[in-house]
């Protein structure tokens, strides 16, 4: 299985999401709070999504072991939000870090 982060779909969806939230900027206080905080949470995820890409550009054994006893991934997996995608998305990095592992 191989699941790619298109870096030009990521960027062309949150342009899409702010410009959607600017759509609300006439509303009242209590919905430009809400348009805001979903703003940055997207943002957030967006950004943590894009760091775990950094996996696929080590090499050197004793990183990924440290990565492992420092729970890293784990890390940034557990604040993200519950969906099918990003389960595959780590299913496919781990499955990524146990080949290279063995490979060397």
């Amino acid at each position: 299985m191989n699941v790619e982060i298109d870096k030009i779909a990521v960027e062309t969806r949150r342009a899409w999401f702010f410009e959607y939230g600017r759509t609300f900027e006439n509303e009242g206080n209590a919905v430009r709070q809400n348009i805001a905080l979903e703003k940055e949470h997207t943002k957030r995820v967006c950004g943590e999504i894009k760091q775990v890409g950094w996996i696929y550009d080590i090499n050197f054994k004793p990183a990924f072991h440290s990565i492992f006893s420092r729970h890293y991934l784990e890390s940034i997996r557990d604040v993200l939000p519950e969906s099918e995608k990003l389960n595959n998305i780590f299913s496919t990095i781990y499955f990524y870090i146990d080949e290279t592992l063995e490979k060397n």
